[in-house]
């Protein structure tokens, strides 16, 4: 007969425990509560019910590393205390806890503060004057970032507001290069007649775009790209370096603008440097131009709605809401209208999506009680960080998966044109 190992009680034939019923009965020395051990190995020196009873008597004693008073922690390995732990969000002063790897570097308590200090942040006069002082031949972009912990973009708009000038792209190439070789205009020379003699264009665009340290140091040795291809033996006028240019006149350039408008194309600077770029630099080479912003005003369009100010300018809207941005304020005004004219039912803003994520949807419109439309309004577009609201992008597959019915607009008129109004 099977007998307990702790009081020699005799078990029942179907009993699989080394001990009996009463020797695996315990009470807990935390709550209290009466409890059966069920593993065999643990009847002898069972003390709580549960692990959470274990880790409410177990604390430990430390010394705190920042002000050096004594405290009790559930973590042998605790360095600070709670109070030194805490840090004030500086965007809307909340207490949070944070641990101890983020003391002294975390200052907001989401990511939602962290996103508007990006795009509100108040620069001192002491922050500005240093920007002032040492950009772009002192300091970078990247470093000025990492000095005030801030985004390239919030520094960028730092530095418009200045009126500084850009960063030359012999320094910005010198900065991103990580070879060290000094070009001689003996190797220089010797550079240029070997890509010659390899069929390589020497068409300026090319040569920037694939030998980018030669040519800013033909700039810098011979002052510019011609007297660098004549210095070699070359004729500068028998090389085809202008093949694949097209000329511009006035007219041209208004009338691809309003292509481009028409066509629903992203006109911003940015985006048509990168898609257009052959119209951008005709639009900045033309005497009576000169900027993109006089060629946008040219074609007739307004460059604030357009290109500017979409992003980090509250607004307040018909209804008295603050946006962060003109043109999402500005279609808030829209579809209070629309709401008052009664073609569309109601309309929220800065929905929640889901409960897993923190996404909010910039505007939900009910058009009638069965239908509702989602509407993303892309003002920073190529400037976001997590990338331009494409169906590869989370929350646009986040709509997709769960069949929303979904619309991204990245202009005010499009909104009219969703609803299929005049």
């Amino acid at each position: 007969m099977k007998t307990c190992k702790n009081c020699g009680k005799l078990l029942e034939k179907i009993n699989k425990h080394s001990f009996c019923i009463e020797c695996r009965t315990f009470t807990c020395i935390s709550c209290g509560k009466v409890f059966i051990v069920n593993k065999s190995q643990h009847a002898k020196h069972a003390k709580y019910c549960s692990k959470e009873c274990l880790y409410k008597t177990r604390e430990y004693e430390h010394t705190c590393k920042k002000c050096n008073k004594t405290f009790l922690s559930k973590s042998s390995t605790a360095e600070y205390c709670n109070y030194c732990k805490t840090i004030t969000c500086s965007v809307c002063g909340k207490l949070v806890k944070v641990t101890h790897y983020e003391l002294g570097t975390r200052k907001f308590c989401s990511k939602k503060c962290h996103d508007y200090d990006q795009l509100n942040h108040k620069w001192s006069e002491v922050e500005l004057s240093f920007i002032a002082n040492n950009y772009p031949y002192k300091i970078s972009l990247k470093e000025l970032s990492e000095k005030f912990d801030s985004s390239i973009s919030s520094i960028r708009r730092v530095i418009v507001k200045l009126n500084l000038p850009k960063c030359p792209v012999e320094l910005r190439s010198q900065r991103q290069s990580n070879s060290s070789q000094i070009w001689t205009k003996e190797k220089i020379v010797k550079t240029i007649q070997f890509l010659y003699e390899s069929g390589v264009n020497l068409n300026s665009s090319n040569i920037q775009k694939n030998y980018g340290s030669l040519l800013n140091s033909a700039y810098s040795r011979f002052g510019n790209w011609q007297q660098a291809i004549e210095a070699s033996g070359y004729n500068y006028n028998s090389i085809n370096l202008h093949s694949s240019r097209k000329t511009w006149s006035y007219d041209d350039i208004i009338l691809k603008i309003k292509e481009l408008y028409q066509a629903g194309e992203n006109l911003m600077a940015s985006a048509v440097r990168d898609n257009n770029a052959d119209l951008f630099n005709a639009a900045r080479r033309n005497i009576e131009l000169g900027t993109w912003e006089l060629a946008i005003n040219a074609a007739g369009l307004n460059y604030n709605i357009i290109c500017g100010e979409k992003w980090g300018n509250r607004y307040q809207s018909i209804n008295g809401i603050f946006y962060d941005s003109i043109i999402e304020g500005r279609v808030a005004d829209r579809l209070y209208q629309l709401k008052e004219d009664n073609i569309i039912s109601e309309f929220e803003s800065h929905v929640k999506i889901c409960n897993k994520r923190r996404w909010t949807c910039d505007f939900v419109i009910t058009i009638n009680k069965s239908q509702k439309l989602w509407l993303e309004v892309d003002g920073l577009e190529e400037s976001r960080k997590d990338g331009v609201y494409g169906p590869t992008h989370e929350k646009i597959q986040y709509y997709i998966k769960n069949k929303y019915n979904y619309k991204i607009i990245t202009r005010i008129e499009q909104v009219d044109e969703i609803l299929f109004l005049d």
